[in-house]
């Protein structure tokens, strides 16, 4: 996976694609963008960062219960 700026982070991160149904149509909503094919989201628990994969500064944060749980 990619290995990149993350906004909320406020550092370096992984990054993976969009998954499930959820996750995407938040992304719609949160970037405005209907093809959201070429966004990622940041993989460090608790962040819910979405980006395009090229520019870091096109992007927004996925609603609460979206956000990535942590490590048991």
């Amino acid at each position: 996976m990619p290995y990149k700026w993350c906004r909320n982070c406020g550092r370096m991160r992984d990054f993976r694609r969009l998954g499930g149904d959820a996750e995407r149509a938040a992304a719609r909503e949160v970037t405005g963008q209907r093809n959201v094919d070429a966004y990622i989201r940041c993989a460090h628990e608790g962040c819910r960062r979405v980006q395009r994969h090229g520019k870091s500064s096109d992007g927004g944060t996925l609603p609460e219960e979206l956000r990535i749980p942590a490590a048991e």
